[in-house]
Parts: C-alpha cells; structure tokens; sequence
C-alpha cells in the first residue's frame, strides 16, 4: 500500500490574509503596551524580591528572581526592537509613498561597482524583509517567555525532586541518570533531532522526549518554532536568540544587583585615593531612605548624629534563624558583632522594630556614643554568613560624622 503523504499547507482564506496585512496597527500598539508594562513588573520583581529575600530562607530563590528577571528584560528588548524595526518599515513605506519611482540613478554622481551596487537596493524588497523581520521579532519576543519558564520549571522540577530524595540511598544513582537524561535532551535538541531521526533510536527515545518536552512546556510552543526553523537559517536565529539572552541576562543582573547585595560589575572604579574600608551611600542613613522604601543592608539615623545614641536597624532576615541554629546559638545578638572605631560593643539590647509605610520588619539597637570624639566614626557590622558588597572583609562600615 503507498504511503499517505502529509497533506499540503492549506492556502490562506482572505480574512487571514487581510489580518496579517494590517497587523502591523495592533503589533505596534501591543508593543507599546508591553514596553510601559514590563517596566513597571520589573519594579514590581524588585520590590517583591525584597521582601521574599527577607520572609523566607528558599534557598533558590534567588535563581528564581533572575530567572524572571531575564524573561521581562529579554521580552523587553525584543518589542522595543519590534518597534525599532516595525517604525523603520512606516518610514520606509513613507518614503515608497512619496516617491514611487525610486531612486534616480540619472541623478546619482557614481559609476563602476558603486552604481551597481546602488542598483542592487530595491525599495519594495526592503519594506518587504523589514515587514518578514518584524513580524519574526514580535513571535520570538513570546516564544523567549514560554522556553525561559519551560527552563524554570525543568530547574523546579529538579529542585523538588531533591528535596524528596535526599534521604534516599538511591539519590547519588537517580541524580546522574537525571542528568544524563537532561544532557540527551538539550543534545537532541541543540542537534535539532539527533535522536528522532533514527527509527529505532528515535523509539527508545520518545519516552525521555516526551517526559521533558512536557515539563519544559515544549509541546506548547515547538510546533510553531518548527515552522520558524525549516524556513530560515537556523545558525543565524540561534546567534540572535543567544544575543538576545546575553544582553537580557546582563540588564536582569544590573536590575537586581541591589538585592543581591552585589556590587555593579560594570564599575571597575576602585577609589585609590580614599582611606578606609568605609563607603558611604544614602541607602544606610534612615533620614535618606524614603518611608515606603525598604532598607536592604543596616542604617542608622543619620550621617551627622547630634544624639548620645547611635540607633541601628537591620532588617532581619529568615536565614538568620538557621545561621543561629548553625553556629549552635540561641540568640540573634550571638551572630553579629558590632563595633565604633576600635571598640566592639557587647551586650546590645537588641529588639523587634517594624517600619510602617515599608512594612519591614527588623531588629533594633541603640548604642551609647557619649565617649567618642566630634568629627568622623565608623560603625563596622559584622553577621556571620551575611555577605556585604562593597567591602572586601564581608563586613558593613557605615561612616558618620558626630557633632
């Protein structure tokens, strides 16, 4: 019996034509909305991401935040390129209106290979490829959003896993099958269908296919990108996409830098000619930092104190409790250490504080400072397991000044 071809591509009906010929009013309105949008979302990670970075211990939460983070940004790069691209083509079809003709070449004052290379630039072809990319660039900028949270969720699948199987005698031996199995996957695909090609192979194979084409949501969105693969160079839509990636995971990194308690690793000052360990920013002085805004090392009042107490806050974070547990303490005030100059204080009467428009909560303690001299101080805290930016010793130094 002679095999059953697969039928054709069935030819477009009109209002399916007519669609995507006046397309390009709602791609530019949805990515004007988006852009504006995904601004905001990005505000809205960090500031949640503040708060959960204090609320909960997860230890993968920070993997979490950037991974979201890279989805927003990437998908942002993607429509203001969109736009970018989809206003170079009106202006070009502007200037197709104005002029229907062309260019001039009576007119053009060059010859040889200039002049054919001149000829070889069509108008029409241009608006046309402009239109092709455009259009490419606004799937891609959704297809970035389903393969970035299909990765997610195969890390989250992982995570849990662990999580339930650490006790198990057989975890060593289930976790390098897994990881074998990822790496046959992320092969078969990078090879798009190493494994599927062969018969016989691609039956042994479907199993593992399936399980991980579901989990990383790529029953959803492959048989849209297969049809994007099999009509363009699939090595020059690879390099954009890793581009692409690249530049989103750079801007999500700068985004959340603040959070992270990491320093900008575009900024390669390294301040020679200042003294100390000390760097001052208006993040660790209380009058600086607005009412509604969160404090995300320590601070105390202010950098020029008139009072005989120095009064220092540190939001407290819920890993702190394990890093007690760790360090086989009972108490927060075990865990840090705390000093002015040379002098370190102990016995800090340390309480709970909330912040109420933030709605932070923390820890608060006053220290005495009756006995230092007028000018320049520096309080120098110290947790153990916290990490500090800015200082080489893992430790905060906030500079003030008493008067």
């Amino acid at each position: 019996m002679e095999e059953k071809q697969p039928s054709q591509q069935k030819e477009r009906p009109p209002w399916l034509k007519h669609l995507q010929e006046n397309s390009w009013e709602a791609e530019i309105l949805i990515s004007g909305g988006a852009i504006f949008s995904l601004f905001q979302l990005s505000d809205s990670l960090v500031s949640a991401g503040d708060y959960m970075k204090e609320i909960t211990p997860f230890p993968g939460l920070n993997f979490v935040l950037l991974s979201l983070m890279i989805i927003l940004r990437g998908v942002t790069i993607g429509f203001m390129l969109h736009l970018f691209i989809r206003g170079l083509w009106i202006a070009l079809v502007c200037l197709g209106s104005v002029y229907p003709t062309g260019t001039n070449f009576n007119k053009l004052k060059i010859t040889g290979r200039y002049l054919k290379k001149a000829k070889e630039t069509d108008l029409t072809h241009r608006i046309i490829q402009l239109d092709e990319l455009s259009g490419l660039i606004f799937f891609g900028s959704f297809l970035f959003i389903l393969v970035i949270f299909g990765m997610m969720l195969v890390f989250a699948f992982i995570g849990v896993a662990q999580h339930f199987l650490s006790s198990s005698p057989w975890y060593d031996t289930i976790s390098l099958l897994f990881t074998f199995l990822i790496i046959v996957y992320a092969l078969d695909i990078a090879s798009s269908g190493l494994f599927r090609k062969n018969k016989v192979v691609g039956k042994l194979y479907f199993p593992i296919f399936s399980f991980f084409n579901a989990i990383s949501l790529g029953f959803f969105y492959r048989p849209f990108l297969q049809v994007v693969s099999t009509n363009i160079n699939r090595w020059k839509a690879g390099f954009f996409l890793l581009i692409l990636f690249i530049a989103s995971y750079l801007f999500a990194w700068v985004t959340l830098q603040g959070i992270f308690l990491q320093g900008n690793i575009f900024d390669q000052r390294a301040y020679p000619g200042v003294a100390g360990e000390d760097y001052s920013s208006d993040d660790l002085y209380l009058d600086r930092i607005p009412a509604e805004s969160r404090v995300r090392r320590a601070c105390i009042q202010s950098d020029f104190v008139k009072n005989d107490y120095l009064r220092v806050f540190i939001p407290y974070r819920a890993r702190y409790n394990e890093d007690i547990e760790r360090n086989d303490k009972k108490t927060f005030s075990e865990i840090i250490s705390v000093s002015i100059n040379d002098s370190t204080y102990h016995h800090i009467d340390w309480s709970g504080y909330g912040r109420e428009l933030s709605g932070q909560r923390g820890i608060i303690g006053y220290l005495p400072i009756t006995h230092l001299l007028k000018g320049k101080n520096e309080l120098a805290i110290q947790i153990k397991g916290e990490t500090f930016y800015h200082n080489r010793l893992n430790k905060l130094v906030i500079p003030f000044w008493k008067e």
